[in-house]
């Protein structure tokens, strides 16, 4: 439903479009368009990788450093070295149970 204000626009104007468009128009607008952006120079990503590069480089070094620096060299990491005496008093200083709590257990087993 058209307003009063319509119909009258539209018996004064009609329906026909007034405006036309140039043959071709659309056709050539995207490379005429292209052609009035400014030109940015693209920067070389040539730092980014070199960037990237150092980082890997500092993390293998640090690793390794890390890995030969401990007292018993690389091999303690892996556990090849290790006895079995050896297993157990680390397993026993890492859950921090003295030797006379073990005796009192083993004792108190009776």
């Amino acid at each position: 439903m058209t307003t009063n204000e319509e119909k009258v626009l539209l018996e004064r104007c009609g329906r026909e479009n007034p405006f036309r468009v140039p043959e071709g128009y659309f056709d050539t607008l995207p490379e005429k368009v292209m052609l009035r952006l400014p030109r940015k120079r693209r920067k070389s990503n040539l730092w980014l990788k070199w960037s990237v590069a150092a980082i890997l480089v500092g993390c293998v070094g640090l690793a390794t450093f890390r890995m030969y620096d401990s007292p018993a060299g690389p091999s303690a990491l892996v556990g090849q070295d290790a006895t079995d005496e050896e297993y157990i008093e680390d397993a026993l200083n890492y859950s921090m149970i003295n030797n006379l709590e073990i005796a009192t257990y083993l004792t108190e087993a009776d």
